[in-house]
């Protein structure tokens, strides 16, 4: 794979559409890249995660769609993330991203627990607070509380892009039980 020296920076001087360019090269060779390599090949990933190249091409992916997003919607001009893609991002977040910001310190384990809905496609998740970390499982559960709505409304609020008011209220997810559950779950991807 390329070697960390390898990274680009785009031209301070560089306007929207050279900045476009740029992103476009660089994803277009990332592509490029991960595709010469078997998704079973061994790869390093900071990641409680299988340690292939699938798992890159996952992390990419869902990396690619948050940050697309942010970008969007400083332009007012968000189109939507396709409604498997943002599932199986929940799916991500739960099982990699929030294992390893809670095992990081920066956030604490909230008390109570989390069900997960997402009501546009499949995907159903049971979040249990454990010791000093949690059980995940993937069922329809009653929890302390629960959110619901679209897989692409829940991944970002998720990750803290809709804000935790927003998300409570704003955001197309509804909140059932304690909100201050909901509340702190949700503000993990914030930090």
């Amino acid at each position: 794979m390329a070697e960390r020296e390898s990274v680009s920076t785009p031209d301070a001087s560089a306007d929207a559409a050279g900045l476009a360019d740029w992103f476009s090269q660089g994803a277009d060779a990332l592509v490029e890249v991960l595709g010469t390599y078997d998704p079973e090949a061994p790869a390093f990933l900071p990641f409680r995660v299988p340690q292939t190249v699938a798992s890159w091409q996952r992390r990419l992916a869902h990396e690619t769609s948050v940050h697309r997003v942010d970008v969007e919607s400083a332009i007012d001009a968000v189109a939507p993330i396709d409604a498997v893609l943002a599932s199986d991002g929940v799916d991500e977040y739960l099982s990699a991203a929030l294992v390893r910001i809670l095992g990081s310190g920066r956030a604490a384990v909230p008390v109570g627990s989390l069900h997960i809905h997402c009501t546009d496609v499949a995907g159903e998740w049971l979040v249990v607070p454990e010791g000093e970390g949690f059980a995940l499982t993937r069922e329809h559960a009653k929890g302390d509380a629960a959110i619901r709505g679209a897989a692409a409304d829940v991944l970002l609020a998720l990750w803290g892009r809709r804000g935790v008011a927003a998300a409570l209220g704003g955001a197309g997810l509804d909140v059932v039980g304690d909100e201050s559950v909901a509340s702190a779950w949700l503000a993990i991807g914030g930090v």
